[in-house]
Formats: C-alpha cells, sequence, structure tokens
C-alpha cells in the first residue's frame, strides 16, 4: 500500500460520523510517524528493513504515544490559527490524543500486516524469524488499498453531505 495518504481513510469516515470524537490531526501525525521507517528504508538506508522494529506492536505502541504528543500540540496549533476568529480556542483532550495517536499506530499497522510478507508484527517476542502470521487471512494488497480508498471517499461524501445540510438549516434559520 501506498504511503501515508491511504491509510486516512478510515479516519475520515470516523470524523463524518463522529467529528468531535476524531483528530485527524493527530491520527495523521501517526500515519506519518509510522511511515519514517519505510521511507528511510527506500531512500537513505537500503540495508534497514522495510517494515522493521516501526511496523509491530511495540513499535506502534511507542510511535502511538510520540505521535499522541506531537499530534496534540501540531493540532492545537493548526486548528487555533486557522480557526481564530471563528471559534473558542480549541484544545484536543489527552484521551483523544493518546486514543488517535495510539490506535491510528495500531491501525497502520494492522492494515500493512494483512498484506506485506516482511512484516513481523510480533517481535520482539517472536523475532525477526518467524513468518508474518497475519497473512493468514488472506487479505490482499488490491483489497486494502479499495477498502481504504472506499471508506475515506464515504467519509468525504458523508461530512459533505452534513455540511451542506448545516449550511441549509443555518440559512433557513437566519432568513
Amino acid at each position: 500500500m501506498p504511503f501515508t495518504p491511504l491509510h486516512m481513510g478510515p479516519a475520515l469516515t470516523a470524523k463524518a460520523v463522529s467529528p468531535g470524537f476524531v483528530s485527524l490531526i493527530v491520527y495523521g501525525t501517526a500515519q506519518i510517524m509510522m511511515d519514517l521507517q519505510p521511507l528511510a528504508a527506500l531512500t537513505v538506508a537500503p540495508a534497514m528493513r522495510l517494515h522493521g522494529e516501526s511496523h509491530t506492536f511495540v513499535g506502534a505502541l511507542v510511535l502511538g504515544m510520540a505521535a499522541a504528543v506531537i499530534g496534540k500540540y501540531l493540532g492545537e496549533w493548526v486548528l487555533n490559527v486557522f480557526r481564530r476568529k471563528v471559534y473558542e480556542k480549541v484544545e484536543i483532550s489527552w484521551g483523544k490524543a493518546l486514543g488517535w495517536g495510539v490506535g491510528g499506530a495500531l491501525l497502520h499497522m494492522l492494515m500493512d500486516g494483512l498484506v506485506y510478507a516482511d512484516m513481523q508484527p510480533f517481535w520482539p517476542f517472536l523475532g525477526f524469524t518467524e513468518a508474518n502470521p497475519m497473512l493468514r487471512f488472506g487479505v490482499t494488497g488490491t483489497a486494502m488499498t479499495v477498502f481504504c480508498v472506499y471508506t475515506g471517499l464515504a467519509g468525504l461524501l458523508v461530512y459533505g453531505v452534513a455540511r451542506l445540510v448545516q449550511a441549509v438549516a443555518r440559512k433557513a434559520k437566519h432568513g
């Protein structure tokens, strides 16, 4: 699966269904952090494992916690800069940041783990010598890509319709 953008699909659907519950910035930060090791392996360190320690349950947990901290402060800054005149100061709770940072990193690892043979999701418990047991589910890279694209499009569609309904309701209320 290509880098980070497709991994945003499931979160876009969640955001459309429950906008106040989801932090796309924290989730997106987790997606980017998860793909730093594969990016380094492809560009500057060809001897590095493509899906190494970052794409394990332990690695995703650590990166998810880091993404929660970075994403919380980055998200608050971005939202307050761009929404300053319209809304009160935006704060992302630590619970939301940890949930979407850790959850986003684990979801990334799970989605990749279903399709990449070089992953060892249970490292260090099974080491790097065992085959990826998640491949037993038979999910193809194409199926995962389609899932991510469709969830992303569905999320954008639901979000767009919801915003349109809100705008029409505001206009009707204010005459």
